[in-house]
């Protein structure tokens, strides 16, 4: 029973390491399962009728024996939460930073493409996104709030449309200033809801931020938005703490087309969202899976269809080995056939445009955690979504979303649950921003504590080695007196001597003794209290002890005779 509880022990603590329950911080949650292993191991020594004893210490654990096994726990723990944390990689977004133009100092997980413009599609993967807030969206009014409830929420911040070896990118760099009391960006589509809201996020610090907005944005209550690529809008330069700004959104779903008008048409918006792959026999094989669906001629069933095969083929994971470092998309629809977001929406983004639909990747956040009291949906960093855009005549981009829902599904708050503060925010941001540099000065710093306090250890416990050794069984040729004592208590039929105490050896004899009580004051003297040897106890402790042996052997002698 003592293994069971073991076994279940290490499962929880292994769940706990590996980001379950997402609400808490991952501070808590290495702190939980150092807490559970603690209790694990205590459960599995403990032992209510097992008198056999196992291990024996030489002494008795001091001060210094204290605080380094506490130390060792917190290197333990420090080790276990910074191995999560280290490797944090935010899918998507982190803070919305973007790469400045000419800047070529990028860092892994903060930048959302490189100098040309290119996002490549991860080959593999180990993503561990964190659970801190990074976007704030506040509906305006009853019948927003009321849209958001309904609603999937997709928050876009960029797309792209040119696809090549396994990337994608913007097939034009655009510079352009849009200013005015307010920006227009898009036109109103009649009998489908409008959303005002308000979007708070922090500064990514670089002045460059991306201009995150409902799918389907119509106007961004702003003076100034700066266009440079297609399918990127910045927002102004600013040194503000916080980025606040509204904006107005009319968000199109396949879903919503569907059910609003079923015989909706292919629009027209532009040949690069079209561009096929130059892989011609990458496309063979990718033709070869729609099979039936290029002789289909229903829209809509083309896209169920599209849907269907990615559901039915591939298996979602922020986990891709990729064992034989195939291409990203091979990897994804032909082996090992497991991916997230961003390898769902290339493929339906990719497959569209092999059934001459136009389409587009797009970046940026969905699900999030909704709290009705305070008309809010929070978006963390796990929240982070890529997703497909496909054109429709008259509708425009709509979302074509083929991730599987249950992965992005918006979360419900209480009724009168709170949302996370700003403070909140920030501080979680503190914690996951911390550099590399500053984390292996701090496990760099622990190692050389632990290292001193052990060096430590080792010189201080000489004299306690010393005194140790008189333990028995800890030293080949234990003191005299002793060894007089083990060999009286083999000769009155103890078993198994070396592996007894002292006080168990006395307990354990047939007749007492009247040394006993001196024996056994001297000998736990010496070893714990750190009393001085003394030669004369010792000799006079050996007289009595050869006497007692010589009466034992005597009065054998006697019975036997």
């Amino acid at each position: 029973m003592r293994s069971v509880l073991f076994v279940l022990s290490l499962v929880l603590v292994y769940v706990l390491l590996r980001g379950w329950p997402a609400d808490l911080s991952v501070w808590l949650r290495g702190a939980l399962a150092m807490g559970v292993l603690l209790l694990g191991f205590f459960i599995w020594g403990a032992s209510a009728k097992d008198s056999k004893v196992r291990f024996r210490g030489v002494r008795k654990p001091k001060l210094l024996d204290y605080t380094v096994a506490l130390t060792l726990i917190l290197v333990v723990e420090l080790v276990s939460t910074t191995a999560v944390v280290v490797s944090t990689e935010v899918v998507l977004f982190s803070d919305t930073k973007t790469l400045r133009e000419g800047d070529e100092n990028t860092e892994n997980g903060e930048w959302l493409w490189n100098q040309e413009f290119e996002r490549e599609i991860p080959k593999s993967s180990d993503h561990k996104p964190p659970n801190h807030p990074e976007v704030f969206v506040e509906a305006l009014n009853a019948e927003s709030l009321a849209s958001l409830m309904d609603e999937k929420v997709y928050l876009r911040g960029f797309t792209f449309d040119a696809y090549q070896r396994d990337s994608w990118r913007t097939s034009k760099r655009v510079k352009k200033i849009f200013q005015g009391d307010g920006i227009e960006l898009g036109q109103t589509v009649e009998s489908l809801p409008q959303v005002k809201y308000q979007i708070s996020l922090n500064p990514s610090g670089t002045g460059q931020d991306v201009a995150l907005a409902m799918q389907g944005v119509l106007r961004i209550e702003l003076p100034q938005l700066r266009q440079i690529a297609k399918g990127v809008l910045l927002l102004p330069e600013s040194d503000a703490e916080r980025r606040v700004y509204k904006a107005l959104s009319q968000p199109r779903t396949l879903e919503a087309i569907v059910a609003l008008d079923p015989e909706f048409q292919i629009g027209k918006p532009g040949r690069s969202y079209l561009q096929l792959s130059s892989n011609l026999a990458m496309r063979e094989r990718w033709n070869a899976l729609l099979g039936d669906l290029k002789n289909e001629t229903n829209v809509v069933e083309q896209l169920s269809g599209i849907r269907e095969l990615l559901g039915q083929r591939c298996r979602y994971s922020l986990k891709v080995d990729n064992p034989q470092n195939l291409g990203a998309m091979e990897n994804f629809l032909f082996a090992e056939k497991r991916g997230y977001c961003e390898h769902f929406a290339s493929a339906a983004a990719l497959f569209c445009r092999e059934l001459g639909i136009p389409s587009r990747v797009a970046y940026g956040y969905s699900g999030g955690i909704l709290y009705p009291y305070s008309k809010l949906i929070v978006f963390r960093a796990r929240d982070a979504h890529a997703w497909t855009e496909i054109y429709l005549e008259g509708y425009g981009w709509t979302v074509f979303d083929t991730t599987p829902s249950d992965e992005i599904a918006m979360q419900k708050a209480g009724s009168e649950e709170l949302p996370p503060s700003w403070e909140d925010a920030a501080s979680d941001e503190d914690a996951y921003s911390m550099s590399s540099t500053t984390w292996w000065w701090i496990i760099g710093g622990t190692f050389a504590l632990i290292a001193g306090a052990i060096t430590g250890a080792f010189y201080k416990s000489k004299e306690d080695a010393q005194r140790a050794s008189l333990l028995i069984g800890n030293k080949k040729t234990p003191p005299a007196y002793l060894e007089a004592f083990q060999t009286g208590c083999r000769a009155v039929g103890i078993r198994s001597v070396e592996s007894l105490t002292l006080k168990e050896l006395i307990d354990r004899l047939p007749q007492k003794v009247d040394f006993a009580k001196e024996l056994e004051a001297y000998h736990n003297g010496v070893i714990y209290r750190k009393l001085t040897v003394s030669k004369s106890t010792e000799k006079a402790l050996l007289k009595k002890i050869l006497q007692w042996r010589a009466s034992e052997s005597q009065a054998t002698r006697v019975a036997e005779e």
